[in-house]
């Protein structure tokens, strides 16, 4: 790249040098140039340069001008979180990730990412944040969260079919209510697993434990617990896919009834506890609401004689 320069005399200078100029001025094209040469080679050297770096030196701004802080950071930075494909690709609309894009070009200033500053918060707060504790919640894995949606409607089907052969009989209206115990534990069973709750589990304050705990060695657990960490925090890790970790193939070829039956921990988190408790309390009066709506609607019916 070639810049139009234009040399402009300091003020400071003073005219000593001005009788100089008409021997100069006489010199010829070769001789200006090799006196243009040597000066700069003088000036590389001179002590007025001394402890400049050199991003910032003569050179180097002529080249290109001084290259910003954290250029490669800023790199990493758009590689991995801003960019499209990336391993921890933000939630930003096209619109805001070619402004942030095009003022990155310019500047490494942190008041480049001001612009996209409100989205990614709102993204953390309310799309990252309340899914990663609808996940915590479930404390069991999907067979056995599956296993209790059959379940539970396998007890209201079962509670529906026992209160129309009892209304379809001659007994009395009175035993149109024994059903109600199954439509509670139906009901119960099935808005707990619709939140990915087994209320077996929850009642003994277990969790199954995650696929990825139930093949680590009692020796290196804490050493492969330490380098997951690190790892996961880690803000331009670029290793983010668990597609290839061994304990994959492992648990794929567990049956599933082991996985519905697999091994159980404790759960450690009071605040963990205390939302499962306030689903548990949710999925029983539920249950108690429902039951008693589907009681009343079979008691009011009269009864048939047929058996």
């Amino acid at each position: 790249m070639v810049y139009s320069l234009s040399y402009t005399r300091p003020p400071f200078m003073g005219s000593t040098r001005s009788s100089n100029s008409g021997s100069r001025a006489s010199l010829n094209g070769d001789e200006k140039q090799n006196s243009i040469n040597e000066s700069i080679k003088t000036s590389s050297s001179c002590s007025m340069c001394a402890g400049i770096p050199e991003p910032l030196s003569f050179d180097r701004i002529i080249k290109g001008g001084t290259c910003p802080p954290f250029r490669d950071e800023i790199q990493r930075v758009i590689g991995i979180y801003i960019a499209e494909g990336g391993s921890r690709e933000l939630n930003l609309s096209g619109r805001e990730r070619i402004a942030l894009l095009h003022a990155l070009e310019n500047t490494t200033h942190p008041s480049a990412f001001k612009n996209v500053l409100t989205s990614v918060e709102w993204s953390l707060r309310c799309q990252a944040h309340p899914n990663f504790i609808r996940w915590t919640i479930c404390n069991g894995n999907r067979p056995r969260v599956v296993f209790a949606r059959g379940l539970g409607v396998s007890l209201i089907a079962l509670g529906i079919l026992v209160d129309i052969l009892i209304t379809l009989s001659s007994a009395s209206r009175a035993w149109r209510v024994l059903p109600l115990l199954l439509y509670i534990l139906g009901i119960s069973t099935l808005i707990a697993a619709w939140k990915g709750m087994c209320v077996v589990l929850h009642g003994l304050h277990h969790r199954h434990l995650r696929p990825w705990e139930l093949f680590q060695d009692a020796e290196d657990a804490s050493v492969e617990t330490k380098g997951a960490a690190e790892r996961s925090m880690d803000s331009f890790d670029t290793y983010h896919s668990y597609e290839t970790e061994p304990w994959i193939a492992k648990y794929e070829k567990r049956n599933v009834v082991r996985k519905i039956f697999d091994r159980q921990t404790w759960v450690e988190e009071p605040a963990l506890r205390q939302i499962q408790d306030t689903i548990f309390l949710q999925a029983i009066l539920a249950g108690i609401v429902g039951g008693a709506i589907l009681t009343a609607i079979f008691v009011a019916v009269p009864k048939g004689n047929l058996i």
